[in-house]
Formats: structure tokens, C-alpha cells, sequence
């Protein structure tokens, strides 16, 4: 068993560093992490070590460690030095396809008026570097994407198919016409239809559209619709039921996820507002049912549009998993 208290004379320390350093020179990178790994073991954490040691990771190949060391360098350094470990962490986001996320760290670290010239001008190349790569990664996923997303379609797979939708959404690819089509079949599921119109929304497609959803039809323009929560239909709803949530907190918050799941199989095509008032009704009774509390007569319309709403939480949750 190690003892923590052994003390580094200072002969062992300097031969131990000049062989770390000798190692990491002639690219025995394996042997030279662990002397690294020795002197830092004995509080020997100067910034050549710190160096030494990240070289051997990203020689190595262990990104995630060399991340996680470059992160708790930083929060330690200051001056010049702090930048060298920002300019390495940058370089292994770079490595492992981290566009995005060495995009904001750089934008928010040029927003810094007192970094140094040098870093800045390293900084900016590696964020037009990143830019360029995450357009190119982002195109050919897309590509992969679709072509999985057909003939997820031809295999009837559909909770495969809201999950590449889902993915092209990310990639900000435009969807082409043959996708917008798709909302018009009847063999597509809804909660598809709903991720498509969402996606097209998102593209700021600006023409027409036929969405057939369960036995209706409607020409939209996907630009012209409020969002799925800023619809006046689950902004009505969720009004009339306001009350409840001081009453039974359960039973609001279970309401609230009834709400979306029926908007969100619906969407775009959703009820009148002259019907609000009787969907409220539908959603307490059928809340008050699932909690067995219900015991109110309900009249037919009512019964009509709770047993719609279970049909709406079925769809959904076939496809979405919680």
C-alpha cells in the first residue's frame, strides 16, 4: 500500500523530471506519463510537467483525460500560461469533432477585451476551422440521415423515423419538397407529421403545405403557426385549468402532460376555440379518472373527446419514449 506522506528528495525529483522529459523527447509517450503521473503524485505540478503530461495524453489518445486536466489547468492559471491550456483545450474540442461546442468557448472567450494578440489570431483560425469542418460534418450527416430516414419509411419503422427527424432538425439541412409531401400521406404516423411540420417551421418554409392528420386536411403556411406551447389552443386550456394546481398539484401537473401530448399528435391541425371549455372538461374528467377520483356525470361530447385524447396519449407515447 502507497504511503501519501513519502517525501521526493530533491536528486529523485531532478532525475525523475530530466527522464520524464528525456522520454516525452525521444515519443515514448506511454513511459514518459508515467513519471509525469509520479512527480504530480508528489505535488510536483509545475507548468512543464502540466505540458508534458497533456502532450502524452493527446499522444495517446486520451482525450477525455487530457480535457479534464486542460479544465482544471485553467481554473488554476492566470496570465499567459492560463492561455497556452486554453489554446490545448481548444485543440483537443478540435480533435474530437467538438465544432459547436469550441465555436461558443472561442466566442466567448474573444469577447474578453484583454486576451493576448497572439492567442486571439490562434483562436479565430481554430474557429473558422471548426466552422468549415461542422458544415461539412452537418452536410454529410445529413446525407446519411435522409437516406436512413427512407428507408426507415419503406420499413414502416416509425420510431425511427421521428428519431431522424429529430437528428436532420439538428443539422439545419433544408427539408427538400418529397419530406413535405410526406404530411399529406395517411400512412404516415402523426407524431411524424408533427416533427416534419416542426422542422419546416424551423427552415422558415414560407409556402403552403397540405397536412392530412387523423381524417383532416388543411393547407398552411408552416411560418404563419405559433410553436406547439404558443398555440392558443394549449394556452387556453392550460388558463382553464389554472385553478387546479393550487387544489392538486398531481393532478395539474399530470394535466399538463396531457395537454401536450394530444397538442403535440394534433398539431398543426387543432380544435376550434369555440371548443375550449369542453376539452378542459375532457382533461379534468379524464385526469380524475386516471387518479380515481372521478365521480361526475359527463355528457356525450365529453365522453367523445376524452376517448380522443386517450387515443392522442397512445400515439404519442407508441412513439415517444419518457
Amino acid at each position: 500500500m502507497a504511503n501519501d506522506n513519502v517525501i521526493l528528495f530533491p536528486k529523485w525529483k531532478t532525475e525523475l523530471k530530466e527522464e520524464s522529459l528525456k522520454a516525452l523527447e525521444e515519443k515514448k509517450y506511454a513511459e514518459a506519463l508515467i513519471k509525469f503521473d509520479e512527480l504530480i503524485k508528489f505535488k510536483e505540478v509545475s507548468h512543464e510537467i502540466i505540458m508534458g503530461k497533456l502532450i502524452c495524453l493527446l499522444e495517446l489518445g486520451h482525450y477525455e483525460e487530457a480535457e479534464e486536466l486542460c479544465i482544471n489547468s485553467m481554473i488554476m492559471e492566470k496570465g499567459e500560461t492560463y492561455y497556452h491550456y486554453v489554446h490545448i483545450y481548444l485543440t483537443i474540442l478540435f480533435q474530437t469533432n467538438q465544432y459547436k461546442e469550441l465555436m461558443e468557448y472561442v466566442e466567448e472567450k474573444l469577447s474578453n477585451p484583454s486576451i493576448p494578440e497572439a492567442s486571439k489570431l490562434q483562436f479565430q483560425q481554430l474557429y473558422e476551422l471548426s466552422k468549415s469542418m461542422d458544415n461539412s460534418l452537418k452536410e454529410k450527416n445529413s446525407i446519411n440521415y435522409i437516406k436512413s430516414f427512407w428507408k426507415s419509411v419503406e420499413n414502416e419503422d416509425i420510431p425511427k423515423q421521428w428519431q431522424l427527424i429529430q437528428e436532420l432538425r439538428k443539422t439545419e439541412t433544408t427539408p427538400k419538397q418529397d419530406i413535405g409531401l410526406l404530411l399529406q400521406h395517411e400512412e404516415i404516423h402523426p407524431v411524424v407529421k408533427t416533427a416534419i411540420f416542426q422542422w419546416l417551421q424551423e427552415r422558415e418554409i414560407n409556402h403552403q403545405v397540405l397536412v392530412s392528420k387523423l381524417d383532416e386536411k388543411r393547407q398552411l403556411i408552416p411560418t404563419q403557426v405559433p410553436n406547439i406551447e404558443q398555440t392558443p389552443f394549449i394556452q387556453d386550456i392550460l388558463k382553464k385549468i389554472n385553478l387546479v394546481e393550487q387544489k392538486n398539484p398531481t393532478l395539474h401537473s399530470m394535466l399538463k402532460e396531457m395537454i401536450y401530448r394530444y397538442t403535440y399528435v394534433k398539431y398543426p391541425l387543432l380544435p376550434d376555440s369555440d371548443n375550449i371549455q369542453q376539452y378542459a372538461t375532457s382533461f379534468l374528467a379524464l385526469g380524475k379518472q386516471y387518479l380515481h377520483t372521478y365521480e361526475e356525470d359527463v355528457d356525450e361530447q365529453v365522453l367523445s373527446y376524452m376517448e380522443e385524447i386517450k387515443m392522442c396519449e397512445t400515439l404519442y407515447l407508441s412513439i415517444i419514449e419518457q
